[in-house]
């Protein structure tokens, strides 16, 4: 069945599609490596589009604490780095894990409408949205960035079917060829949403 697309795109600032949260507080050295818990580290954002299950680690919540545990679907932005090119890289989660929380050092952020997690990670990763991170970044010898001043920034965002059909050909993609190139694709497509449609009618005998 060939696919069709909207003619539009909405511009919308994160603030108006969901809300932010904090990692771990209160937490010491100890509590780390034990515990029946575990944490998605800063490494695990930098490194991936898509959180790596693989890469969690352990941590000690006891049952009197009030920590914000993550869910599916959360997206996760790193707070500092040694240079400006490297403060708020981030990353999404796209699977369930009981008592699963977030380190200090990164923030999460919860949307309040349905969106494809492939199409949310790419968005975030885009060089549209990774240029204006940038711009956030503050510092000498480390750099950061203000969680609410990221809130203000936007994506552009499809209705959700047609969220469902780029996000499913970035993962395919992903899977396929070198992740520069991935990039490159997906910063030209996104920018311009008659590429999409040229990409999708090439790939797909999409409808006009």
């Amino acid at each position: 069945m060939p696919f069709t697309l909207a003619n539009t795109w909405e511009q919308r600032k994160l603030k108006n599609f969901g809300e932010s949260y904090s990692g771990l507080s209160g937490k010491t050295k100890d509590d780390f490596g034990i515990g029946n818990s575990k944490f998605i580290t800063y490494k695990n954002i930098f490194d991936n589009e898509m959180i790596s299950e693989s890469q969690m680690e352990k941590v000690l919540i006891n049952s009197s604490e009030k920590q914000n545990k993550v869910n599916i679907g959360d997206a996760f932005f790193t707070i500092s780095s040694e240079t400006p090119n490297e403060v708020g890289m981030s990353s999404v989660l796209n699977f369930k894990h009981e008592n699963l929380y977030l380190n200090s050092f990164s923030f999460g952020f919860r949307t309040n409408i349905n969106i494809d997690n492939y199409f949310l990670a790419n968005s975030f990763r885009s060089e549209y949205f990774r240029n204006n991170i940038v711009k956030l970044a503050q510092g000498i010898s480390r750099y950061n960035i203000s969680k609410n001043k990221v809130l203000n920034l936007s994506i552009k965002i499809p209705d959700f079917c047609e969220q469902t059909k780029v996000g499913l050909i970035f993962k395919s993609i992903n899977k396929s060829i070198a992740a520069n190139e991935f990039k490159h694709l997906f910063d030209v497509i996104y920018i311009n949403y008659k590429n999409l449609r040229l990409f999708l009618k090439i790939t797909f005998f999409v409808k006009r």
